[in-house]
């Protein structure tokens, strides 16, 4: 009997024992299976898609690209799960609300092409789209996936942002061009020559050429057959005779041919017969066909082998010989290459009004004249009534003694992509005028405004004088030359005169600009991290989850320099500065 319930107590126990091991196998199954769930979720998995880009074909020059695409993409699309607004191309900056709040903008003082340059910090005005490239004949073949401009994650993001396709990137007040912190300070880490040890970036975010501190980048360093568009339409008019435009690009030669290589483009259309304005107005450059006029350099940056940019150049197009009235557009196109694995991107800027053509300048009672050529070439020849070469005559300016009224000159311009073109002028008598005149916007309660004039009439000498036309400086001098700064928001009048030819006044508003807000991504290694900044004062670091950042405590949170002893990937920093110009500026950093 005992024999029989110690047997029965065995197989009870043992049975019981065999629950409990299931039931513990279960509970690890499930933890295991929520860590491989988070795992795939919130880890890239760098092998496994390495594995697949070689089953899908990819060739072994682009699985390289192809997965750092991916990884980039996957990063991108959690950092905007966290973020609280998704943006759309036409918002005002009021609508939303980021680490700071953006204030109401300065509105365009051109009425011929509102927004043309960005100035309100969105697309307003602006078409576009996205696509995808495959090889064509002689150059990669555009096909569009999306009409729209694609910006879902804001203004200032990182070049391995995927989420957008066209960023509005603004200049910082504090600039910098020495890499690695370049990024963080208006320039491109990319697009570096090196002079002696040092690496320097020749690529602001924003045009040198530019009126306002606002330019636009299209694409990124992401492959994946990514390419966009952008457009503008414009109308001439007695004051908008001219569009000038300026453009970077930088581009990734991957060994492909030219039908299958990154590349950049950009057009000057007559939108009503759909044809290219004849003369120096379209453009077109990759890395493998490239000429020397094209200017195309090999960056020094570590980790960018092959790849090759342009710097900033400005583009001069004449729109005086078409009917007023006429609708012109400008086309940005950029595209990667057709194998996956290499990108393309490039920065765009363009303005309009103004004179596209030379004009000369004679007072009544003089001599002499001065004749002036449009911007945007890089050579000038000067040739006189006689059709002979001006010795000398290599600027755009020309002064011209003994000059008569009814001489007829003309100067032949060569572009920076090599297109020569020659217009001519008739010297007359002329009276002072203003023919164009634009402001850049101050951030709310500093002065980091500027204002210039382009005048002209004179022969002579042009006097400037900026008057403050509105808050507590209201009648007092700002300015004495062609450009004033340091200008507060507000309005202004300037006079510009000349002794024998006269004078003329115009006004202009200085608008409240947002304050600069960048995204960057901070590398580091080990277990600790280094964070140093430039310039500013007043520094106060914010460190936790992205929406619900905490300050941290003075002294380590209020140094210029943030060090973190207990660094992870994806911890988020962000630093929130004033200006030399009194701006609140800030920089979010995610450390990788």
């Amino acid at each position: 009997m005992k024999k029989t319930i110690l047997f029965v107590a065995l197989i009870l126990n043992f049975g019981y024992l065999q629950n409990s091991f299931a039931q513990k196998n279960e509970k690890e199954a499930a933890e295991q299976k929520k860590l491989a769930d988070f795992n795939k979720k919130n880890i890239f998995d760098e092998a496994g898609e390495t594995q697949k880009a070689k089953a899908k074909g990819i060739l072994p020059s682009d699985i390289k690209g192809d997965v750092e695409f991916l990884k980039n993409d996957f990063s991108s699309k959690k950092a905007l799960e966290k973020e609280p607004h998704k943006h759309t191309p036409y918002e005002t900056p009021q609508d939303f609300q980021e680490t700071v709040i953006y204030l109401n903008p300065n509105k365009t003082s051109s009425i011929g092409c509102p927004n043309m340059g960005f100035e309100n910090y969105n697309f307003t005005g602006w078409t576009g789209g996205i696509g995808t490239v495959a090889t064509g004949a002689v150059l990669p073949v555009y096909s569009v996936t999306g009409s729209s401009i694609v910006n879902p994650a804001g203004n200032n993001v990182s070049v391995v942002n995927t989420a957008n396709y066209h960023t509005i990137m603004t200049r910082p007040t504090t600039t910098n061009n020495i890499y690695p912190t370049c990024s963080s300070y208006g320039y491109d880490s990319v697009t570096t020559h090196l002079s002696g040890v040092t690496h320097i970036s020749d690529v602001p975010f924003v045009s040198p050429f530019s009126f306002d501190p606002v330019s636009v980048r299209m694409n990124g360093t992401n492959a994946n057959y990514r390419g966009c568009r952008l457009k503008y339409i414009t109308t001439t008019s007695a004051t908008n005779k001219q569009v000038l435009f300026s453009y970077a690009c930088v581009l990734q030669n991957g060994g492909h041919p030219a039908n299958q290589s990154p590349y950049f483009s950009v057009e000057v259309r007559n939108e009503a017969t759909g044809l290219i304005l004849p003369g120096c107005t379209s453009y077109t450059f990759n890395p493998v066909s490239s000429l020397p006029s094209d200017s195309l350099k090999a960056t020094s940056s570590p980790g960018y082998s092959g790849v090759s940019y342009r710097k900033w150049n400005l583009y001069s197009v004449d729109l005086g010989s078409l009917p007023l009235g006429t609708n012109v557009s400008i086309n940005f196109e950029v595209g990667g290459c057709t194998q996956s694995g290499h990108w393309g991107y490039a920065y765009v800027d363009a303005e309009c009004g103004g004179i596209g053509t030379p004009y000369a300048n004679m007072c009544s009672g003089t001599t002499f004249a001065t004749l002036v050529a449009p911007p945007g070439f890089n050579s000038y020849q000067w040739i006189n009534p006689l059709g002979v070469p001006v010795a000398g005559g290599t600027n755009d300016t020309l002064i011209a003694s003994p000059a008569t009224p009814g001489q007829v000159y003309s100067v032949t311009m060569v572009s920076p992509g090599g297109c020569t073109v020659t217009l001519t002028d008739t010297i007359k008598l002329t009276t002072v005028s203003i023919i164009n005149i634009n402001a850049t916007s101050s951030c709310a309660g500093g002065h980091s405004g500027v204002a210039s004039v382009l005048a002209s009439g004179s022969n002579g000498i042009y006097t400037y004088t900026w008057t403050s036309t509105s808050g507590p400086t209201t009648g007092s001098v700002v300015g004495t030359g062609q450009t004033a700064t340091g200008l507060a928001p507000g309005s202004y009048s300037v006079l510009v005169a000349s002794t024998t030819c006269g004078s003329a006044t115009a006004t202009i508003v200085v608008g409240v600009s947002p304050p600069f807000y960048s995204v960057q991504n901070k590398p580091f290694c080990g277990t600790s991290a280094f964070i140093p900044t430039i310039g500013g004062s007043a520094h106060q670091w914010y460190g936790g989850p992205a929406l619900s950042q905490t300050l941290i405590p003075a002294p380590v949170g209020t140094n210029d320099t943030l060090f973190i002893p207990a660094a992870l990937p994806g911890g988020v920093y962000t630093l929130v500065y004033t200006t030399i110009s009194g701006c609140k500026d800030s920089i979010k950093y995610t450390l990788t």
